[in-house]
């Protein structure tokens, strides 16, 4: 004979799962989660960071090997267009 979450006896012998149990997974899986989406967050802060970076340097480095002419090679580089 086993007992329920109650402390009541099953008579099939079966029994039920711990209220505290559930509630130990519940909340080891919501902590997993948000650790989860923490790391797909920065991952993705940082992936943006490094295009915006890999952009910019690029963007100076071709001013610096096309000098600009009437002052406006960084702004026709910058917007992609190349005269």
């Amino acid at each position: 004979m086993s007992h329920d979450r109650d402390g009541v006896a099953n008579d099939d012998g079966a029994q039920a799962p711990d209220q505290s149990l559930l509630t130990v997974l519940t909340t080891e899986h919501l902590t997993l989660q948000g650790a989860r989406a923490s790391a797909i967050g920065e991952s993705s802060v940082r992936a943006a960071l490094f295009v915006g970076a890999a952009f910019w340097s690029r963007s100076i480095a071709r001013a610096f090997v096309d000098p600009p002419s009437a002052g406006l090679g960084l702004l026709r580089t910058i917007d992609g267009v190349h005269v």
